[in-house]
């Protein structure tokens, strides 16, 4: 096929002051090696990258570079005519060569390309029909449903980034529509790209119809987004908003999440605020403790450090769970409350089946470790290491701990035993053990519990006669134990000997 003389080139059809560069004549002839004749692999070149072969001149392109699509002339819609009536006698190949003289003629037009889709779907070709389509869709030839259309078969051809450009463009035609932005919120999770998804997710929140349940559900799951990304303040910012705009939809659970956010950033203040504002915590001193519990907007965990909302009397409700119980108790501690005000918070949850809630044991139990109330912390332990479920090496090992810093040594020597014997590769329990058998004069039982240390352990615990055979994996606060246990261990090789 000849390519015509650019001097012949005919006017851009929506416009007849404005021409074609001069050079497009040499793009309707590479158009049709490259995507007619299916001369270049497809994915060697996109349809943007087959749209910005077409320069136009004098004409300006809109936001994001999109240009006005062309309507057919009078001549060019004749030809399209012609070639209508040739696809509908089924003589494809001269509907095909006819188009291919079209588009050289009017190569922004998008009704040859529709054509040639149909034509490739008729000769049982969907994948150079959808290539056709979407040169067709990307020339200004489709509605949204249409580009919805296209997206679905790049999904399934496995093209997400094909399948992205479509559902953006269908957002285009229809704003408002979530289904879309759900669907463009899913590709980004199976590209495992969270922030897009976000970005996707903030959209959604401004275009949702006034739909209170829908927002929340939005809003819980973005803010699960960013708690992924640690962006914690930010899922924060996003709940926070929906507790404003939709107060009605707030149940337990939210109110669960929003406290629980606040004091993994250790605002336990803030959560504790929160908590007595949706929760339905009544105060004795209503008036004062209650403009406290309301300026959620306004008050700091600084502000609310000085105010000391959890020194007043409150009551709390029978009905509230033990979930957010437990994280009351948790906020109280950190607080420094009163202990008696704790306990009437945390009695309840002793009423239920340990095994039940013996993770928010470990939780309350946690808090009066970090907050140096280790006999208070034991009143929690020792109920759990009873159980099957919690009886583990962990939990024995922090009842150890807690044991070990009151100066409990035979007690904590009797729970370090049990880490050892749940868990014997646990080295540092074991060196733990033996020294505290030292000290309480049991050196046969120190002994013991190093020459039962497994193999690969002392290979890791126990270097030469100098510092630098010691393994450099090992922390360095570790290495002074190290060192100590190694003399240990030498100490029973040569006792071994001498007798």
């Amino acid at each position: 096929m000849e390519v015509p003389d650019a001097g012949h080139e005919e006017e851009c059809p929506d416009s007849s002051s404005e021409l074609f560069h001069p050079s497009i004549a040499k793009f309707p002839k590479k158009m049709t090696e490259l995507l007619l004749l299916g001369k270049t692999p497809q994915a060697e070149k996109s349809v943007d990258e087959f749209m910005d072969e077409i320069p136009i001149l004098g004409r300006k392109k809109r936001r994001g570079g999109r240009r006005r699509m062309n309507e057919l002339s009078k001549e060019h819609r004749v030809i399209m005519g012609r070639i209508n009536m040739l696809y509908a006698k089924k003589d494809f190949d001269a509907a095909w060569n006819l188009c291919e003289e079209l588009i050289q003629k009017a190569p922004r037009c998008p009704e040859p390309f529709q054509t040639l889709a149909f034509i490739c779907e008729e000769k049982n070709d969907p994948e150079k029909a959808h290539q056709y389509k979407l040169i067709a869709a990307h020339l200004g030839a489709v509605d949204c449903e249409e580009w919805i259309e296209l997206g679905q078969i790049s999904m399934k051809k496995g093209n997400s980034q094909e399948a992205l450009i479509c559902f953006a463009e269908a957002s285009k035609k229809d704003p408002t529509n979530v289904d879309i932005l759900m669907t463009k919120a899913s590709i980004y999770e199976n590209l495992k790209q969270p922030k897009k998804k976000m970005e996707v997710y903030e959209n959604i929140l401004k275009v949702l119809p006034d739909d209170g349940a829908k927002y929340f559900a939005f809003s819980k799951n973005m803010a699960q987004l960013y708690h992924g990304e640690s962006q914690d303040e930010k899922a924060i910012e996003v709940l926070v908003k929906a507790f404003k705009k939709y107060p009605d939809e707030i149940k337990f659970e939210d109110v669960n999440i929003l406290s629980e956010l606040y004091m993994s950033l250790r605002k336990f203040h803030k959560a504790f605020q929160v908590i007595c504002q949706y929760c339905n915590i009544q105060f004795v001193d209503s008036e004062y403790c209650n403009s406290l519990v309301n300026a959620a907007e306004v008050l700091s965990e600084e502000d609310l450090m000085k105010d000391r909302l959890s020194d007043y009397p409150f009551d709390v409700p029978e009905e509230l769970p033990v979930d957010i119980r437990a994280k009351m108790s948790v906020c109280l501690i950190h607080s420094k409350a009163k202990p008696e005000k704790i306990q009437d918070v945390i009695s309840p949850i002793f009423l239920e089946p340990i095994e039940e809630v013996g993770d928010l044991y470990l939780d309350i139990a946690d808090a009066y470790c970090e907050t140096g109330l280790y006999e208070e912390a034991l009143i929690l332990l020792d109920p759990l290491v009873k159980t099957e479920q919690f009886g583990q090496a962990a939990v024995w090992l922090k009842k150890a701990e807690c044991l070990s810093t009151l100066g409990k040594e035979e007690e904590a020597a009797e729970a370090y035993s049990w880490v050892v014997s749940l868990a014997p590769t646990h080295s540092e329990a074991r060196f733990t053990l033996s020294t505290l058998y030292q000290r309480l004069g049991h050196s046969e039982k120190a002994l013991k519990v190093l020459e039962e240390m497994p193999n690969d352990d002392k290979d890791l615990w126990i270097g030469g006669d100098n510092d630098e055979e010691v393994r450099s994996d090992v922390q360095p606060k570790t290495k002074p134990k190290i060192k100590l246990l190694a003399i240990q261990v030498r100490s029973l090789d040569h006792l071994e000997l001498s007798h």
